[in-house]
């Protein structure tokens, strides 16, 4: 029997933002929701959620703007 990996909560919100920006669920060059509303969605913390828009933004799937969102 294959044992179950466990994946980072981290890894599975970039999964789900990188596939909803895919498929067409959050627009190109539009801004995302706020990040207490993809908390609240993805019912994960801030930090979560920040480090997933860290990895996101290196692998060039987000750009990030202080103070403007995502």
């Amino acid at each position: 029997m294959i044992p179950v990996q466990k994946v980072p909560i981290t890894d599975q919100v970039v999964d789900k933002i990188k596939t909803s920006i895919i498929e067409g669920t959050f627009e190109e060059s539009r801004k995302l929701p706020s990040e207490q509303s993809l908390c609240e969605s993805l019912n994960v913390s801030r930090s979560t959620l920040r480090e997933a828009f860290r990895v996101l933004q290196t692998k060039g799937f987000v750009e990030l703007k202080p103070g403007r969102g995502a």
